[in-house]
């Protein structure tokens, strides 16, 4: 059941994105950034389990659309790091917005107490997990 939960809210959520120009993907990279800009890709793929390479090819479709910039790392020229462009930030406040209603209307049929520990529970679950995969 919670797979086909999580598949509900994917095809939601990408709906969503891809009103403001977002695909497939690039949410990734997006959320990433709104937690910490300036990340280089390789530690983005890292931190999401996906290829240097996968994250590369939304860097650079973000990077045409206008929503990140990439520049040489001063530590280390050979790689780059990614970075929010203005348009990046503004879209964020809007994507949390419509993600909200969409939690909302998906969890709308539980009794607002079984909302309240379903997604306690759920943080719970999130904050468990990562802490078991080593992630922040």
């Amino acid at each position: 059941m919670l797979m086909q939960f999580a598949r509900i809210n994917r095809i939601e959520g990408e709906r969503i994105l891809k009103t403001f120009g977002i695909r497939g993907g690039q949410e990734v990279v997006m959320g990433s950034l709104w937690e910490a800009d300036g990340q280089r890709p390789g530690d983005i793929a890292k931190r999401v389990g996906v290829t240097a390479a996968s994250i590369t090819k939304h860097v650079k479709n973000l990077t045409d659309e206008g929503f990140v910039t990439a520049a040489p790392d001063e530590e280390d020229r050979r790689v780059s790091r990614v970075f929010l462009t203005g348009k990046g930030r503004d879209v964020r406040q809007a994507v949390a917005r419509e993600i909200s209603k969409m939690e909302q209307t998906l969890t709308e049929p539980l009794k607002p107490m079984d909302r309240e520990r379903f997604v306690a529970m759920l943080a719970v679950l999130v904050d468990e997990n990562r802490k078991r995969l080593g992630e922040r």
